[in-house]
């Protein structure tokens, strides 16, 4: 199987005694001896092993089975800080563009994982600076997988695993740098020649973080004032923060720190709602406001990995039995998320009489001559709740009717039979289809919009 990793953490493949390529007064970080890069291309013939942007660029793609990539010790660089590295690092664009050009070529498929980790620790160190131009450089390696792939047969998921402490403060006006001081309008609604100031009379800038490096405070690294990068303190004192005055400061130099309110060694992750990107096959299902585990469940759904299979022994018994529907395995995604938020249907004898009448529907099927389907089935509940009265089966649109006794389901003095079509189905409904020509009931809902439970 063709696979490719870049990255760095080289110091973790290769042990204490072997000197770094890069750095040779750096050494391996490995105690048991082992060069992990040796072994690897021991173990897989026809593989490659690059450590700079060089041999990177001179690798034959084509005639290499797996690349692996390691153009650092540890971190990679930041990205306004890589064009300095001595052996020269690839972009991550130029890594995502190598992948891609070697799973491309597996006819069975690939699944490719590419992370900006560098956003993160810009953010831990208070500079916006760092953090947002390794912003800019994720979505240049987006947009080049987009232009690469073939969205009809690819699906594309963009998003992040948790927020930052990072706000936007004021009302600046369009086009204000965003590294800059907040601006403000004037009454006729131009930009103003002058920054807009606190209640102390000093000009702030439009991004700031709640805590983090950035304080304003004496530390044991840095005097009183604004702060420069890298700056990650142990102790700071108390008594000594005070708002500096920034008209004369370059708010947008590479090294300066965005204030931040609360003294903390690393500014630290928030719990906003980050936001989720889709494009391509299933795209659809990222949507809306959903828990982070929705995520595992709309890949599987696109990939199709949850569709029920109905021939498996027993698949009847389990699919109407007590509990929630995560205890039936292939469940529809949808169906086994809404489950859980749906009280358990009580136990009653009406369960075994749908199954038989779930059997009895399908043997119908097969001998009718013409195509059919029901939709659904709606439990009518006494008015206690506690026990079902009674089961309904609804059709739609036959082209014909199946026999009496195997439409009608019944529990309680009322007996229901086979219905006129519904324009409407109730939220907690689940539908079948059952196609006579194939006998192979799928999970389907009204218009190819994903199953409900």
């Amino acid at each position: 199987t063709p696979g490719a990793g870049s990255g760095g953490g080289r110091r973790h493949f290769l042990p204490r005694e072997s000197a770094d390529p890069e750095y040779p007064e750096k050494r391996g970080a490995r105690g048991d001896g082992r060069d992990l890069v040796e072994a690897w291309l021991a173990g897989r013939p026809g593989s490659a092993y690059v450590w700079n942007r060089a041999q990177l660029e001179a690798l034959d793609v084509g005639a290499t089975s797996r690349v692996l990539g390691l153009f650092e010790p540890s971190h990679m660089h930041w990205e306004a800080h890589r064009a300095a590295d001595p052996g020269g690092e690839p972009s991550l664009a130029e890594m995502t563009a190598v992948a891609l050009e070697r799973l491309e070529r597996h006819d069975g498929g690939y699944l490719l994982m590419v992370e900006g980790g560098r956003i993160d620790h810009g953010h831990h160190a208070s500079s916006a600076f760092l953090a947002l131009h390794d912003t800019i450089a994720f979505s240049r390696a987006v947009d080049l997988a987009i232009a690469r792939v073939d969205l009809s047969e690819t699906l594309v998921v963009v998003t992040a695993d948790h927020s930052h402490v990072f706000t936007i403060a004021g009302y600046p006006t369009r086009g204000n740098p965003i590294l800059g001081l907040a601006d403000r309008n004037e009454d006729d609604g131009s930009p103003s020649s002058e920054p807009a100031r606190d209640a102390l009379g000093l000009p702030y800038t439009t991004l700031g973080y709640a805590n983090g490096p950035g304080h304003t405070g004496a530390s044991n690294a840095q005097p009183a004032g604004w702060k420069r990068f890298p700056h990650f303190p142990r102790t700071v004192e108390r008594g000594t923060a005070a708002r500096p005055d920034l008209s004369q400061v370059d708010t947008q130099d590479p090294f300066y720190l965005q204030e931040s309110t609360v003294p903390s060694t690393a500014e630290t992750h928030a719990g906003e709602d980050v936001a989720i990107y889709a494009g391509g096959p299933g795209a659809a299902l990222f949507h809306g406001v959903q828990e982070q585990s929705y995520v595992y469940h709309a890949v599987v759904g696109a990939l199709g990995w949850d569709q029920p299979e109905p021939d498996e022994p027993g698949f009847w018994r389990r699919l109407f039995r007590r509990g929630t529907s995560a205890d039936v395995p292939r469940r529809s995604w949808i169906s086994r998320r809404r489950s859980l938020q749906a009280p358990v249907r009580p136990r009653n004898t009406s369960r075994r009489r749908l199954v038989r009448t779930v059997a009895r529907a399908e043997r119908a099927s097969t001998s009718s001559t013409c195509s059919w389907s029901w939709r659904s089935w709606d439990w009518k509940r006494s008015r206690s709740g506690e026990r079902p009265r009674a089961l309904r089966l609804v059709t739609t649109t036959p082209t014909c009717s199946p026999t009496p006794e195997a439409w009608k389901v019944s529990r309680g003095p009322k007996r229901y039979s086979s219905s006129a079509p519904r324009s409407a189905l109730k939220p907690s409904a689940r539908w079948l289809v059952v196609s006579s020509a194939t006998r192979s009931p799928s999970w389907a809902a009204p218009g190819g919009a994903s199953p409900r439970s």
